[in-house]
């Protein structure tokens, strides 16, 4: 069976990332012997996530749930960002490694894009967009408090972009070969 780990980095206001230690998402069930999915997926596609500036950014979330309803309880929250369309599962971002093991798996369209509101500019809107979408994350009743992003390319620079604004949520970035240093420091 495979299994997802995931490295955590602390970002300081330096930029420097520091390595804190490696998660393993399904430890409690594999030591437990419970290696199986505990949780369905039960999806709310386009909620608007309203910006400081007023811009609402189309965003797809997918839940556990039991019994074809969500579960009642606070769970971690994967983010991804994307300019190209939040349907895309590729490069990390499918929701069914995650959300049956007991995460919560986000994926918004970034400004001006998809069925986001606004007006697109290569990665200018992202630092702030990206603070704006954790702290909203992080004030849902259905948070843990602990927000990652995940993804490469776009995807990874809005994860550095996110990151430079320092949101107090934003727990692990995991940028893939971001498109902001093209290449030079990815994973």
């Amino acid at each position: 069976a495979n299994s997802s780990v995931f490295a955590t980095f602390a970002v300081t206001p330096s930029g420097i990332s520091t390595f804190i230690g490696i998660t393993d998402p399904l430890e409690s069930d594999i030591k437990s012997g419970n290696k199986d999915p505990q949780y369905e997926i039960i999806v709310e596609k386009d909620v608007m996530v309203t910006l400081r500036d007023g811009v609402k950014l189309a965003t797809d979330i997918y839940f556990p749930g039991k019994n074809g309803v969500k579960v009642d309880s606070k769970f971690p929250v994967i983010l991804t960002r994307t300019p190209y369309g939040k349907h895309e599962t590729a490069h990390g971002r499918d929701h069914n490694g995650y959300v049956p093991y007991g995460y919560i798996m986000i994926k918004q369209d970034t400004r001006g894009r998809g069925n986001s509101e606004g007006v697109w500019h290569w990665m200018t809107d992202d630092r702030i967009d990206g603070y704006d979408t954790v702290e909203w994350i992080a004030q849902q009743p259905w948070c843990s408090g602990k927000i990652g992003m995940i993804g490469c390319s776009y995807h990874g620079a809005t994860q550095h972009l996110a990151a430079m604004e320092q949101p107090p949520h934003l727990t692990t970035i995991v940028p893939n070969d971001p498109s902001i240093n093209h290449g030079i420091g990815g994973i």
